[in-house]
């Protein structure tokens, strides 16, 4: 439910309570329903996407696919009268099991909406006296109706390069060795499995592996790049363990750099000692 006029809206408690979804999809889907008008639609650009949901491009795109996929969203694109694109028309689903249906009025790439009663109605921006600001009105060809020709889902977006995504995500890898392999394993595998999802893997194992495992025990990343690693669990203990692991972890490591400085101090080699 989305309340534009008043600035608010209400996500549905069974959406909040998908485990499956992430911060950055419900806060997408957050964006979506509080511009979304009393036929479940909207039709933001992305940079105001970006803005709202604070996550970058690809994030806001991974988002929309995922709930996309998941039921919670349909994404119809839009062609004006001399077939350029227009921003995406999104249908925003807050009801279980119930998909919206339009009534065919569709907005034009400025936001602006036909009213029955020959006025405008405008999702963005605003005039110095407070009323909707209109720039111009664009007529869609009648042959084409986007509510209904098009296919579900569909987003007319270019991705990212498998390049573009490795140069994201290398500086969270720990071990900065043997990027150019990792980098030759990373385009092979944009072939066949969706880098994007591989590249924010990248990035997760990375955070975690520099939180709980010394460098030279983390794998190198054409490595695990080559086990397929990326559905593993993280190498960081969850759950109601997560704070008594890590307490231990820091005893066990100030006990061993305290060994090491009595090493040192002998004149010996320093020890070395993998984190249990």
């Amino acid at each position: 439910m989305a309340t534009v006029e008043s600035g608010f809206s209400i996500v549905p408690n069974w959406v909040i309570r998908d485990s499956e979804l992430t911060t950055y999809e419900l806060l997408v889907y957050m964006a979506l329903l509080n511009r979304a008008n009393s036929r479940g639609e909207a039709w933001p650009s992305l940079s105001l996407l970006q803005r709202e949901a604070r996550a970058s491009r690809n994030s806001v795109i991974r988002a929309i696919k995922t709930l996309t996929d998941r039921g919670l969203l349909e994404v119809v694109r839009r062609v004006g009268v001399d077939g350029s694109p227009q921003s995406n028309l999104y249908r925003v689903h807050s009801t279980r099991g119930v998909v919206p249906q339009g009534d065919g009025v569709v907005p034009d790439r400025d936001g602006v909406v036909p009213q029955r009663d020959g006025g405008s109605a405008s999702q963005g921006g605003g005039s110095a006296s407070g009323g909707p600001e209109v720039l111009h009105t664009e007529v869609l060809p009648s042959e084409v109706d986007p509510l209904k020709d098009l296919s579900r889902g569909a987003l007319d977006v270019p991705g990212p390069t498998p390049e573009q995504v490795f140069d994201e995500v290398w500086p969270r890898w720990p071990r900065k060795d043997k990027r150019k392999p990792a980098l030759e394993k990373f385009k092979r595998l944009a072939k066949t499995e969706d880098i994007e999802m591989i590249g924010a893997a990248i990035a997760r194992f990375g955070d975690a592996y520099r939180e709980t495992t010394d460098a030279q025990f983390v794998p190198h990343l054409v490595t695990w790049l080559n086990q397929g690693r990326w559905d593993d669990e993280l190498p960081q203990a969850r759950g109601g363990n997560e704070k008594r692991m890590t307490h231990l972890d820091v005893i066990a490591r100030m006990e061993r750099e305290e060994v090491d400085r009595e090493t040192q101090r002998r004149g010996e080699a320093p020890a070395i000692a993998e984190l249990g």
